[in-house]
């Protein structure tokens, strides 16, 4: 009787929309991720760190430049490119890193060959 009773509330609330039932949770990191850079805005995504004599402090900028504004892809970027991006990484703002992130949620390097990319997918 406490099952059927238990059936009937949920499907009473499904039938009310309150319950939107399980989704993948890759699906719900997306939404969040794209959220989070709606809510960041645009405003100084082009600002990378300098050195105080005015030098740019990461490497490979020109690189994240066109991830950030969606010029590049890692698909078709080297491997050598993203492995030796990997240590910039750390220098960038929260707001760089959603970008480049949201840039690639439908991106997911397999194989031998990819391990570079994926990593710096990991780091974002």
């Amino acid at each position: 009787d406490r099952q059927k009773r238990a059936s009937e509330e949920r499907n009473m609330a499904e039938e009310e929309g309150r319950i939107l039932g399980p989704q993948p949770e890759a699906e719900i990191v997306k939404c969040g991720l794209r959220r989070l850079r709606e809510a960041l805005g645009t405003e100084g995504l082009l600002d990378f760190p300098r050195r105080p004599n005015g030098t740019p402090l990461l490497t490979r900028q020109g690189f994240f430049e066109r991830l950030v504004r969606g010029d590049a892809s890692l698909q078709d970027c080297a491997a050598a490119d993203a492995s030796a991006g990997e240590g910039d990484v750390k220098k960038l703002s929260l707001k760089q890193l959603v970008a480049i992130r949201c840039n690639h949620l439908d991106y997911t390097p397999t194989g031998a060959n990819q391990l570079s990319k994926a990593n710096f997918l990991k780091l974002t």
